[in-house]
């Protein structure tokens, strides 16, 4: 089987790259007893994904601004698409969807997502993330 070559352009940024300017779309969140993944998409369609975060809540289909620090190029296989993997990740600001924009000010910036693992151990293992990325 030939997987697709991919391009830098094709992920977020070069790995081990710090950004503050990520403005992105939340698409899918799927929640796991130990910990909760964010799929997202910016408008150009390049795809994202991380697992905890700091920051104001957000929701399905809500386009935040993040600050967040590229951690790995990874190919999504069931997807065929390019996915960059995020770490360090904080909502700056969350503008709500297109049909109902907000901005929110004052909201205290708590850490969301599973707290309860080290930051060097995998929150998922990878047939998780594979099953994950099917739905």
């Amino acid at each position: 089987m030939i997987e697709k070559v991919t391009t830098v352009d094709e992920y977020l940024g070069d790995i081990k790259t710090k950004r503050d300017d990520l403005f992105l779309k939340l698409v899918k969140k799927i929640s796991k007893p130990d910990y909760t993944m964010h799929f997202m998409e910016d408008r150009k369609g390049r795809r994202a994904m991380f697992y905890n975060y700091k920051g104001v809540e957000i929701k399905k289909d809500d386009c935040v601004l993040l600050k967040a620090t590229i951690a790995e190029h990874r190919y999504d296989r069931y997807n065929k698409t390019p996915l960059t993997y995020l770490n360090r990740v904080t909502v700056l600001k969350n503008l709500g969807t297109k049909e109902n924009p907000k901005i929110v000010f004052g909201e205290q910036s708590l850490e969301r997502g599973s707290n309860r693992k080290e930051w060097e151990e995998p929150l998922a293992d990878k047939e998780e993330l594979d099953e994950a990325l099917k739905k």
